[in-house]
């Protein structure tokens, strides 16, 4: 059985020094030394508008009276039963189309 023993660095700013840098690589350095740009706040009209187009509806969006024709159909006592793939090749077979499957 081999033992090894590690002493500990006598060399007291070798440590410092270590440290130091260590400290300096966690700080955000940019190039040529300069401080990182603050990002500018939106006005509030831009704001507004991004807003209001993440809320904005697709045109091909089913309207509310669709939306209940579809679920008053899936509800329905022939199709509560059944899984929305069913419930549309049923429809095709009996002549309707509400929308699409992925829309049910």
């Amino acid at each position: 059985m081999i033992l090894i023993s590690v002493g500990r660095v006598k060399n007291k700013s070798y440590e410092t020094d270590k440290n130091a840098s260590i400290a300096r690589n966690r700080k955000t350095v940019t190039p040529q030394g300069r401080k990182p740009k603050e990002k500018n706040p939106l006005p509030a009209e831009v704001a507004r508008l991004q807003k209001e187009k993440q809320t904005r509806l697709s045109p091909f969006a089913l309207k509310p009276d669709e939306q209940e024709t579809v679920l008053d159909t899936l509800h329905s006592e022939k199709y509560q039963d059944q899984a929305p793939y069913q419930v549309y090749a049923s429809l095709l077979d009996d002549g309707e189309y509400y929308c699409s499957i992925m829309t049910m």
